[in-house]
């Protein structure tokens, strides 16, 4: 992101703030007014509410919390200052009005909570996923590919991008088959590859696929199922090496074997 895209969205974001700050305060405080000038705190409660709802969008906990707690003053003191009534409905009217605004605070404290908690888990998500990148991108003599349950590529590390020609952001969300050009059809033959890493816990294979250019390069691949702590499929691993190179194949070999005797 460029520094001039960076400022504008701090720009965006503060007079965002600022308008929310402005509607939340004028609210309060007209609701306030309002109060002062209706007899037995008809409904205004509501506005309140409004107030709370608008902070949530505002700063969210500490301005629930603050507005909240002023709502509970002003609904006293439109009480003692307000237009005279029967004491016995203003009194009702003010209880229902103190249990609404508790009962909005605590949803939109929830709400701020689980949007808090969503957001860390999807920073935290983020940087891992970065990390998993820059070590995928480490590994210059391998190429290494994630895919989910449908075989839509995920990840494409660099080491694939220079093995197969294609660039990570032409190859995420494609399906694998369509990176991997063979002379028969793709899209059958990667079905049973797939079946046979899920039954068997890997798929191990030596085979020509054609490149980006139009070149041919024969490569070892080993396919592994990717499953949740509870035994459900998320998706596949592909670690590939490069055959064409008859030192890469003899290493390749060797590790082949020593995957065969686990």
């Amino acid at each position: 992101m460029s520094v001039a895209h960076l400022y504008s969205d701090v720009n965006k974001a503060g007079a965002r703030s600022t308008v929310l700050g402005t509607l939340t305060t004028t609210v309060l405080v007209g609701t306030f007014m309002l109060d002062l000038g209706l007899p037995m705190g008809v409904s205004v409660w509501a506005l309140y509410c409004l107030a709370i709802v608008l902070a949530l969008q505002w700063k969210g906990r500490p301005a629930i919390a603050a507005v909240s707690t002023i709502s509970m003053i002003f609904l006293v003191l439109d009480f003692w200052l307000g237009p005279g009534g029967s004491l016995g409905t203003d009194i009702t009217n003010r209880a229902i009005g103190a249990v609404t605004i508790t009962g909005v605070a605590l949803i939109c404290l929830y709400i701020d909570w689980r949007r808090r908690r969503i957001g860390h888990q999807l920073t935290t998500t983020s940087l891992s996923r970065s990390r998993l990148r820059l070590f995928l991108n480490s590994l210059s003599d391998t190429a290494v590919v994630l895919t989910d349950v449908r075989g839509r590529v995920t990840e494409w590390s660099s080491g694939a991008q220079e093995l197969i020609g294609y660039p990570r952001k032409q190859t995420i969300g494609q399906p694998l088959f369509r990176m991997f050009t063979t002379q028969s059809t793709p899209a059958v033959r990667w079905s049973h590859i797939y079946r046979q890493a899920r039954l068997q816990g890997k798929a191990v294979r030596q085979e020509s696929y054609q490149c980006r250019d139009g070149s041919w390069c024969r490569i070892h691949l080993v396919i592994r199922p990717l499953r949740n702590r509870f035994g459900r499929l998320r998706g596949y691993s592909l670690v590939m090496h490069d055959l064409t190179n008859p030192e890469k194949a003899e290493e390749a070999s060797d590790k082949n074997r020593e995957t065969r005797r686990e």
